[in-house]
């Protein structure tokens, strides 16, 4: 919700439709799906922290804060790279595409989160020791979505930038 409007204030910063933009590239719409992501990923981390910060100190492991502060940097450090690159091409581009992308990105996120929400008992949470791998992997034989494997290879994506320009 906080990057659709965050996107909305900068469509009408920017112009809402320039009558010289051209249609977002690839790249564009995949930066734009992917800052929908990661802004879920930082609300996701956040809760996280104050989830820990309610724990008692002895009932917290250092591994998981450990865990979580490295993936909460991890994921700002992402966000930035994304924002680097699409917010200064918001003047040239046709910015509808992008809030497809960024609308996919939320339905996506919310298929998951309903599809895992019945996994929740069976699974260990991303933020233990076994880390996000061994809850993707619970997930993937716990989860009833046909196009689980797919939705996970875009969300991954959104964590391994290298398909960015620089």
């Amino acid at each position: 919700m906080k990057t659709k409007i965050l996107l909305a204030l900068l469509l009408t910063r920017v112009g809402v439709v320039n009558a010289q933009s051209v249609p977002p590239n690839e790249t564009d719409l995949h930066a734009s799906y992917c800052i929908e992501v990661n802004n879920s990923y930082v609300d996701y981390s956040r809760t996280a922290l104050s989830t820990l910060n309610n724990e008692p100190p002895s009932a917290v492991k250092d591994e998981d804060l450990k865990a979580i502060l490295a993936a909460s940097n991890a994921i700002n450090a992402n966000l930035k790279k994304l924002q680097l690159y699409l917010v200064p091409r918001l003047a040239y581009i046709d910015r509808l595409g992008l809030l497809g992308a960024s609308g996919a990105a939320t339905d996506d996120l919310a298929r998951i989160r309903s599809a895992t929400s019945m996994c929740e008992d069976k699974c260990p949470a991303p933020n233990t020791s076994e880390g996000m791998d061994g809850y993707t992997k619970c997930v993937s034989d716990c989860a009833a979505l046909p196009d689980l494997a797919s939705i996970q290879k875009k969300l991954k994506s959104c964590s391994e930038l290298d398909w960015l320009p620089f």
